[in-house]
């Protein structure tokens, strides 16, 4: 078989060209992807295991067919963040030495918008719509609580921030709210909980219409519905003649639907993903969407691309041990490139404190060797897993970012500011009138609710805003406060110039000057706050259309967030321990990774381990922290942790005793007063019953991908 690694040739291309030569290839690609690239036809389905060139593998696949005559307004590139999508599209650019321009690029909800924009009067929204995030979802959420259920208080009833992830499990699963309680939320069945539910969620729905807002969910909802008309349907067919699909394993109900919707006319799919590293069933995701995939078409291709560029072979082998023990999944097995380095290591530690000191100690040793800490990452099940750890850290002086907690975009002075640019383009968004109202002196809530109120019956609130303020009628019939009205007449009289067609950079400015008060008023860190608006002004500089810039900044906010760290604190950017979840580490990779925690109720929790499907993909988010690491890996076990101020003593987790031991080195750095406990073997799986629970019984529904594939059972 020929070799995965092939020497790359220098070519010479012409610039504007859109002809690929065909040598270039089979230069760049191995023998797996060069099958897929050269056979791009009809419905197929491509397993990429980890670190595998699965984006190569994608890319040379759209520039073949575009090098074949395909236009790039026939095809769709569907990603789950816009900065693959942006990665992919600037392979392809290069590869052709052009720009792929009308190509259909992006994650789901991005395109959906982009469709919708289109479609916008068959959708039943008024043209200038507003995109709404997570956070503002809540707060509208809670504002229909309120308005529905006015001493909701009393009802113990569940939070806004329950109540919409209810609604986004309904929506993105297919099931009814009945079903996501009793899937989610059992402890929330009560008398009446439903049809309360149900009032809520029309309620929800009814302010979004009359505010204009559209959230995520929206965005799936209304694209998936729109493909039901025929017309609609037809003419996407024939402007879209291929598809690529990426992480389709991560797909939800509605994002499979949609898909397989716009191929059914011409057939021509392809879904690229990796079953093993299905982590994602807590927001919807359903990774059977990839299983299942051979039964939704027919005459399907299935390949694999196996080999690994990403990790030693020694880390491969100990992940490809780890993934044989799940039963439903398509079977393959990762295939090292790179030369032999050093054996896992599997650490054991007295309680979390001596973790976090070995991995201090480490950390030091590793930094004296040469190698840089934004190539160190500790990478953990659980948020609260590294609360010891970031404290050690920070005693001794090692600097580190932790990968969660609130974006820069999330930050309310932020948000603020984007409010002001919100009103310009949707003049009926009570969320951001909300967040101005609260900037004007002596506004109260209750007089903003009545101004708010009035300029709802306004044809165009934002113009007519200066008539209506000096209207003394309405004034007095309402009983507002002069002093307020006059301060709101002082504010807007200096931003009532812009309007949709005006520049994002040059309102920024403006809007900084209007808010700079407020902030300093009260704000203790104002300082930093103003320079977090100039970080936000100086983004707006590349946008021309404020439209262009709203959607791009309530679409991409979290990947928006990562390219402005190096702005925001560019000396330390690489000078930094990565710390992060398993769940936002997946698609990175670090030359070295520890692994934390790796102990019975904590990896896995105690929570998610009720049945098969539960521990299956628990061992997946296992494997995808595993296939992280580039040259060495370490995986800790304390024996103690203290929970609510009593000690527990811990088991090894169950993923590490079904592991072979030969494919690690066993460090025990604990103290020594008391032994691991035994493993029961009726709780889970352990080395000497393991053979037996290979074999073990699972519901009828479970069988593995490959017979699926088949069409058996």
């Amino acid at each position: 078989m020929e070799h995965p690694i092939k020497q790359l040739k220098n070519k010479s291309h012409k610039k504007n060209s859109l002809h690929i030569n065909k040598i270039l290839f089979r230069d760049d690609l191995n023998v797996e992807q060069f099958n897929i690239v050269n056979n791009i036809k009809g419905p197929m389905i491509v397993i990429a295991g980890a670190g595998s060139g699965k984006t190569r593998t994608i890319t040379y696949s759209v520039a073949k067919l575009m090098e074949n005559g395909v236009k790039p307004s026939e095809i769709m590139l569907v990603t789950f963040t816009n900065k693959a999508a942006r990665e992919m599209l600037q392979r392809i650019k290069k590869l052709l030495g052009k720009e792929p321009k009308g190509i259909w690029g992006g994650t789901f909800h991005s395109l959906a918008n982009r469709f919708i924009r289109n479609y916008t009067h068959l959708a039943g929204l008024k043209p200038r719509y507003t995109i709404i995030d997570q956070s503002d979802s809540n707060i509208l959420m809670k504002l229909s609580i309120e308005e529905i259920f006015p001493n909701y208080k009393l009802m113990n009833f569940p939070s806004a921030k329950q109540c919409f992830k209810i609604l986004s499990y309904q929506i993105n699963t297919n099931r009814s709210i009945k079903e996501v309680l009793e899937w989610k939320y059992p402890q929330l069945l009560k008398e009446n909980i439903l049809t309360k539910l149900e009032n809520l969620f029309d309620g929800y729905n009814e302010r979004k219409r009359k505010n204009n807002l559209v959230d995520f969910n929206d965005l799936l909802v209304i694209w998936n519905r729109l493909l039901n008309e025929k017309e609609i349907a037809y003419d996407i067919a024939q402007k879209i003649k291929y598809i690529l699909v990426d992480e389709y394993q991560d797909t939800n109900y509605i994002q499979a639907n949609i898909i397989l919707k716009i191929a059914q006319i011409n057939q021509n799919i392809m879904v690229v993903g990796d079953d093993a590293q299905s982590i994602y069933s807590f927001r919807g995701a359903d990774f059977k969407n990839l299983l299942n995939f051979g039964k939704r078409l027919k005459n399907i291709e299935q390949y694999k691309i196996t080999y690994n560029y990403r990790s030693t072979p020694e880390i491969l082998q100990l992940a490809n041990d780890s993934i044989k023990n799940n039963q439903l999944q398509f079977q393959k097995i990762m295939k090292p490139v790179r030369k032999s380095l050093l054996r896992p290591k599997h650490v054991i530690v007295t309680n979390e404190k001596d973790q976090a000191n070995f991995i201090i100690k480490e950390i030091l040793t590793l930094r004296s060797k040469g190698i840089n800490l934004s190539e160190i990452a500790v990478l953990y099940r659980s948020n609260f897993h590294s609360i010891i750890l970031q404290k050690e850290l920070q005693a001794n002086a090692i600097p580190y970012e932790v990968r969660s907690g609130i974006s820069f975009f999330e930050q309310a002075h932020i948000k603020d500011v984007v409010a002001h640019l919100r009103i310009l383009l949707n003049p009926f968004d009570e969320l951001a009138w909300n967040r101005i109202f609260k900037i004007i002196p002596n506004l109260s809530k209750i007089s903003a609710q009545k101004i708010f109120k009035i300029l709802t019956t306004l044809k165009d609130p934002l113009r007519e805003l200066k008539k209506f303020i000096n209207s003394n009628s309405q004034i007095n019939k309402e009983k507002l406060s002069k002093q307020a009205i006059n301060n709101m007449l002082k504010y807007f009289e200096s931003f009532e110039k812009y309007s949709t067609n005006s520049n994002p950079y040059e309102i920024l400015q403006k809007i900084k000057k209007l808010i700079k008060p407020h902030i300093m008023k009260n704000f203790e860190n104002s300082n930093e706050r103003l320079k977090d608006i100039d970080v936000l002004i100086e983004l707006a500089h590349d946008y021309n259309l404020l439209s262009t810039f709203l959607d791009e900044f309530n679409l991409n906010m979290s990947e928006l967030s990562t390219n402005l760290k190096g702005l925001v604190n560019k000396e330390e950017e690489n000078n930094r321990v990565i710390l992060s979840t398993i769940h936002k580490a997946k698609g990175l990779e670090w030359k070295i990774v520890f692994i934390i925690s790796l102990a019975e109720l904590l990896f896995p929790p105690s929570h998610n381990t009720k049945g098969d499907l539960d521990i299956e993909e628990e061992r997946r988010i296992f494997y995808v922290a595993l296939t992280r690491a580039k040259d060495e890996i370490f995986i800790i076990t304390p024996k103690s942790t203290t929970s609510y101020k009593r000690k527990l003593y811990l088991q090894p987790s169950r993923f590490i005793e079904e592991l072979d031991p030969s494919l690690y080195e066993l460090l025990d750095h604990s103290d020594n007063r008391f032994e691991l406990l035994n493993i029961n073997s009726n709780d889970y799986v352990s080395k000497k019953n393991n053979s037996k629970n290979q074999n073990r019984h699972f519901d009828s529904e479970f069988t593995t991908a490959d017979k699926l594939l088949k069409g058996k059972n």
